[in-house]
């Protein structure tokens, strides 16, 4: 049985009342926290190794989750004395959630904010960038999460707007704070400035307004999206920005095309011109 149909049984089960909502929440969880990370490692973000070890840790925090529901449970339901407990057969709705498929991190309001970067990672407005502006922290969410739960505040995608149609900067930079991507840096400088603004530990997004002359001699511009998964990021933190990367990119409405980049050498400009004009001789 897969897993969605595995899912699909246990909102039966709710539906007939064989379940509580909070059983089927808790299968719902490890379900969307399992595939979000078997993504991950489809997308070649950690290798098999990795991949073994993350699903072992999947596994025992499953466990371990369960036994805690379990527990809480029976101490929360009174016995009725002189009652029996009706011998109804409830369908195994927890060991199916225990498939090959480990997990994706989740942000919590008990999980370390992300925006706590050391200060070699910040950009400083000296090499081209300039901390976010406040209006583009709104703190008003689009609708929709992505299968990992994270939130896009509408100024993220405010201020890429700005960037296609008012050319209002060269670059953008996002990143995931607690549960929401938000804009972290707008861009002030060329090229250079741009990739000295990239964390050299933490992974991120971002967006650069690529201009280039077409064999008629006309100027055009292109918007080229960034994943930036550098070698030295945690398999948490590229875990985290992998599974978000499709529903934030989905809200981007003028994106050409799209590079990951896990060092320098991957985002030179010569990249990024190539990645361009594939993206046009596919058009």
């Amino acid at each position: 049985m897969s897993g969605t149909e595995v899912l699909q049984t246990c909102k039966q089960a709710l539906d007939l009342g064989l379940i509580s909502q909070q059983d089927y929440d808790q299968v719902k969880e490890n379900w969307k926290r399992a595939q979000s990370l078997k993504a991950s490692f489809d997308a070649g973000l950690m290798d098999d190794t990795e991949y073994a070890q993350v699903k072992l840790d999947f596994l025992a925090s499953v466990g371990l989750s369960l036994a805690k529901h379990c527990k809480g449970k029976e101490a929360t339901e009174p016995k009725v004395a002189g009652s029996t407990t009706p011998n109804v057969s409830k369908p195994n709705t927890r060991a199916p959630v225990r498939t090959n498929q480990p997990e994706v991190p989740r942000r919590t309001s008990s999980q370390p904010d992300t925006k706590s970067e050391p200060a070699k990672d910040r950009v400083h407005a000296s090499n081209g960038g300039r901390r976010s502006e406040s209006r583009f922290h709104t703190g008003n969410n689009l609708p929709g999460k992505s299968m990992s739960g994270y939130s896009i505040d509408s100024g993220a995608v405010d201020a890429f707007n700005l960037m296609k149609t008012k050319s209002a900067f060269p670059w953008l930079i996002w990143k995931i704070q607690g549960d929401q991507v938000v804009v972290e840096a707008l861009g002030s400088g060329g090229y250079d400035s741009f990739l000295e603004s990239l964390p050299e530990s933490e992974c991120r997004y971002a967006a650069y307004d690529y201009s280039l002359t077409s064999t008629e001699g006309r100027k055009m511009n292109k918007i080229v999206f960034i994943l930036w998964t550098p070698d030295s990021a945690s398999i948490k933190n590229k875990m985290m920005y992998s599974s978000t990367k499709g529903f934030f990119k989905g809200q981007l409405d003028g994106v050409s095309c799209s590079m990951q980049a896990d060092d320098a050498s991957d985002l030179t400009e010569k990249n990024m011109h190539s990645c361009v004009v594939a993206y046009m001789t596919r058009k």
